[in-house]
């Protein structure tokens, strides 16, 4: 409890003094949640809640959060509602309202950081804090391969699990900082701190590889096409050569041999994960059609699932029994379980949030008239949002505060108070006259009065 309440009583100094940071530590806080449980205990478990309760009040009470447009507040609202619907009706209201909620906090997350951030300098401040809570968790990441503490070690297959335990969340948080270390890389002048820039892009490519994650591989591949086709130079060719050599060095060949099951569909030997994870999709758009308006309630995949593999017997059943032992209660894709679980007209609504975040950080840069090969910190922001939602095809993530961190910061940029000024100086530096002043100035002297 102690260690909870220091936290506490340091971030209302910081929230008081500098929203904005105390924003960029909470953020920290959440990317590390899962060490901070590890070395204190359960007490723990709710620091983020505490601590996020104390910034948001800070910021209301201070008078930093400037609200948002209506269009987002009605997104956010109907869908909601939707889910709230879906609850009462699903398959288990208890569970649907526990999940609801973990749904409504995020929800409230992603409307605190889109009215409060204010301006390029907030944005900037934001991408440090996450650049470097995620660059602390690839050291953590590396730290555990050297000890050989593994999440997974089983036969030749060696993952290390990272701030979250799970190296497949874990590569999900990783993903999302490369593109912010390429920024910082392109935007700093001095060559220190190019140097740890480049050094942090190399711990967070080396740490993926660490992590296993074949989502996290195709979500690293993707990405990095993107930061290409923005910058195709000379200087960018060079570097990312470079780095692909490195990683096919320093890459064991284990990792290599399950990056392989993506393209040839068949699994390593004594794993059978590729085909229970088919078999949940098959079986989650199965449920989807037969529920298509309102699903089954919030978090109640899992239970839609086992009665659907009871109802059919056979390889489902057989299914249907490793998830009483904890496989197969997500769906491993955390759109398609929404729409399992809330519907048609719910899932819609969290692709067009999603959209709309994205939309506004990759028009950011736009403002600043730089070209189309300007990599600017709206490009970074949006490539790490998008890192996080291609993982999510491969991980039940819905809920990740991170992730509703990021929409927030992108929603934040659709408000009139986040378009950069270019220029402010006109170029005729004479004053303008009014029409009605020209045309007194038109007639004879003797007239004008």
């Amino acid at each position: 409890m102690i260690p909870t309440i220091l936290f506490i009583a340091v971030f209302l100094g910081v929230a008081v003094a500098a929203p904005v940071h105390a924003a960029g530590l909470w953020l920290i806080v959440m990317i590390t949640h899962g060490l901070l449980v590890e070395l204190l205990g359960e007490s723990a478990t709710h620091i983020p809640l505490y601590v996020g309760l104390t910034v948001s009040l800070c910021i209301l009470f201070r008078g930093r959060w400037y609200g948002v447009p209506h269009t987002t507040l009605l997104l956010f609202g109907t869908l909601i509602c939707i889910m709230g619907f879906s609850s009462f009706v699903g398959l288990n209201m208890g569970n649907s309202l526990v999940s609801l909620t973990l749904y409504a906090k995020a929800f409230l997350l992603a409307l605190l950081l889109a009215g409060c951030l204010k301006g390029d300098h907030d944005l900037r401040i934001i991408t440090l804090y996450c650049l470097a809570g995620i660059v602390f968790g690839a050291l953590i990441t590396i730290y555990q391969h050297y000890t050989g503490t593994y999440s997974v070690n089983v036969d030749d297959v060696q993952r290390a699990g990272g701030l979250r335990g799970d190296p497949n969340d874990t590569a999900m948080l990783l993903i999302a900082g490369v593109p912010l270390a390429v920024f910082w890389l392109i935007e700093s002048k001095v060559l220190i701190l190019r140097a740890i820039f480049l050094a942090s892009v190399v711990l967070l490519l080396f740490s993926m590889v660490l992590t296993g994650s074949r989502g996290g591989f195709v979500a690293l591949i993707f990405i990095s096409a993107l930061m290409y086709i923005k910058r195709p130079t000379m200087l960018a060719t060079f570097i990312g050569i470079l780095l692909v050599a490195l990683l096919i060095s320093f890459a064991p060949q284990s990792y290599w041999t399950r990056m392989e099951t993506l393209t040839k569909g068949k699994e390593l030997q004594g794993s059978s994960s590729l085909n229970k994870r088919a078999e949940l999709q098959r079986r989650g758009v199965e449920i989807f059609l037969s529920n298509p308006i309102l699903g089954v309630g919030p978090n109640n995949f899992g239970e839609s699932f086992l009665l659907a593999g009871q109802n059919r017997g056979g390889s489902g059943a057989r299914i249907g029994s490793n998830a009483d032992k904890g496989f197969g209660l997500v769906a491993h894709n955390m759109y398609l379980e929404f729409f399992v679980e809330n519907g048609l007209f719910a899932g819609l609504l969290l692709l067009a949030i999603f959209h709309k975040a994205t939309k506004y950080l990759l028009i950011y840069d736009q403002h600043f008239a730089a070209g189309f090969t300007y990599f600017g910190i709206g490009y970074s922001l949006a490539l790490a949002l998008l890192g996080m939602l291609i993982s999510g095809l491969f991980l039940s993530q819905g809920k990740n505060s991170v992730l509703w961190f990021l929409v927030g910061v992108g929603l934040s940029l659709g408000q009139g108070r986040n378009q950069p000024v270019i220029d402010t100086i006109p170029s005729d530096p004479t004053p303008k006259r009014s029409t009605a002043q020209s045309l007194c100035l038109s007639l004879p002297k003797g007239y004008r009065e």
